[in-house]
């Protein structure tokens, strides 16, 4: 499928408000509408629709009876909700008050993923109620981590299914004999960053690699035979001489997006903020 960062969004109490799902869904549109993606674009959408092809629906059927609804002011879940209610469309996976599952894919766009994680770190801001679990297939991040409130700490049980996959495939699935040394490597650095909080959250840069974002400002939109290639997640093109510092102003650039003394208006249009 090509390289892509997954997430799923849970209710730490057990469930979501409906006003707590439109904040999710609405710092998602904040973040699609104010970056530049070459790829996929966050996707932080709780009622994910498509059409109900049992009842003879399609997407002309679904977009027509969106627009109309659309005219009335109701938010993108509502609107969702009432197209599953009138038989247009259904539903991917379950209920999402009690939490639900998101993907973008970016191929080798090392800027588009550090959009992704920090447009999920403003959500985990905005409802406190959120845990956010996002695992990336390329190496952006250093390893798996789970969110909250701002902060990080190592997904300990992904990099423990991510261990076993890594040591295990080399010796019993055809293929991957040959990767056998850098699979170990991988999975050593994943057990050291499993490590590595101190049962202590940590800021998401810790668990951020370096981005220059120069180094994509020409990014080119990829093409479906691009994104389906797959890339290996990593890029070595930063010319400054302290990638850190440069990869922490970029993190504050696109933190200003959503700063810290704004929320996420519940309102018809739905990329609106103020201040507290």
């Amino acid at each position: 499928m090509g390289r892509t960062l997954h997430y799923h969004i849970k209710a730490k109490n057990g469930r979501f408000t409906r006003k707590e799902l439109e904040k999710l869904y609405n710092v998602g549109q904040v973040y699609r509408d104010k970056c530049k993606w070459s790829c996929e674009t966050i996707d932080i959408t709780p009622y994910n629709i498509y059409p109900n092809w049992n009842k003879k629906s399609d997407w002309d059927k679904l977009n027509k009876r969106w627009a109309e609804l659309e005219q009335q002011e109701l938010h993108a879940n509502e609107i969702s909700k009432i197209l599953v209610k009138e038989k247009i469309a259904s539903f991917h996976g379950d209920n999402p008050q009690y939490g639900f599952y998101g993907f973008t894919k970016v191929g080798g766009n090392e800027l588009n993923a550090l959009q992704v994680v920090l447009a999920l770190t403003a959500a985990s801001r905005v409802v406190k109620n959120a845990l956010i679990h996002i695992n990336d297939e390329g190496e952006f991040l250093k390893c798996p981590i789970v969110i909250e409130n701002n902060k990080a700490v190592p997904d300990k049980t992904r990099i423990a299914q991510d261990i076993y996959w890594l040591l295990g495939a080399p010796l019993f699935e055809d293929g991957y004999q040959q990767y056998k040394d850098e699979f170990a490597r991988k999975a050593q650095l994943l057990w050291q960053y499993s490590r590595s909080d101190d049962g202590q959250q940590k800021d998401i840069a810790f668990f951020c690699r370096p981005v220059k974002s120069a180094d994509f400002a020409e990014h080119p939109e990829y093409g479906v035979a691009q994104i389906m290639a797959g890339f290996d997640g990593e890029y070595y093109s930063l010319s400054d001489k302290d990638a850190e510092a440069e990869s922490y102003r970029m993190i504050a650039q696109l933190q200003k997006i959503l700063p810290k003394d704004c929320e996420i208006v519940i309102a018809p249009k739905i990329n609106s903020t103020k201040t507290k």
